[in-house]
């Protein structure tokens, strides 16, 4: 299958499975999944904006922050971050 018939059938599943239900929560869980599964991507997932920030939703993958600043580059937030997990990880 290639890249456009895989999002074709993708574009199929995710609305099969959302059809009919109404909880955004659940939804998400079950697209990121999806999307992750048929796509093989390294992490899948949503943040979800509260305020001033991007609060971490379902997602598939390794840990993520949950936590991000609006405004604040991708890559430079990524190595905060793990700098982060990495200190919580080591000082237990």
């Amino acid at each position: 299958m290639d890249k456009e018939e895989k999002y074709v059938q993708l574009l199929k599943e995710a609305a099969s499975l959302v059809d009919g239900e109404s909880d955004m929560i659940a939804n998400m869980a079950n697209l990121a999944a999806l999307v992750h599964e048929t796509m093989g991507f390294w992490w899948t997932g949503f943040y979800i904006v509260r305020g001033t920030e991007l609060v971490l939703g379902p997602f598939q993958g390794p840990i993520a922050c949950t936590r991000i600043g609006l405004g604040r580059g991708v890559i430079e937030r990524h190595v905060l971050c793990s700098k982060r997990q990495a200190q919580a990880v080591f000082s237990q």
